[in-house]
């Protein structure tokens, strides 16, 4: 696998271990190629709630291009609090194809790109957390 890419996943293993709001995190898949690397990731939540995780990357020009991400992130009863992804399914939104979906399937918001560090910022910065009860 190429350095860069190498780092990249290093990197976003080493996070999740050290992030203070998972209490569980499962690496369902990493699969790597030539210049292209992936995961998939479960991170379960201090509050009981999930993420579910897919980065795609490749290396180009000496960086790494995001091809493809969805941070799905849901409370304990199984509820969308928010995604963040890239499918090119909203052609009318302004950010196409990155997008939000708010709180509801439906409720489709434009959104720049996002990579895992910015969406752990993003919940660690603007929503508080209720105890697993």
């Amino acid at each position: 696998m190429d350095d860069a890419l190498s780092l990249w996943l290093d990197e976003v293993k080493a996070h999740l271990i050290t992030w203070p709001l998972a209490e569980h995190v499962d690496i369902v898949h990493i699969e790597t190629g030539h210049l292209v690397a992936q995961y998939r990731i479960r991170i379960l939540l201090a509050d009981g709630g999930l993420i579910q995780c897919v980065e795609r990357k490749r290396e180009l020009d000496g960086g790494l291009l995001t091809e493809k991400y969805s941070f799905h992130w849901q409370n304990v009863e199984g509820k969308l609090i928010r995604r963040w992804d890239n499918a090119p399914h909203h052609p009318e939104i302004s950010s196409f194809p990155h997008h939000l979906h708010d709180a509801d399937e439906t409720n489709i918001r434009p959104h720049g790109p996002v990579d895992l560090f910015e969406i752990l910022r993003i919940i660690d910065n603007d929503f508080q957390f209720e105890p697993k009860r």
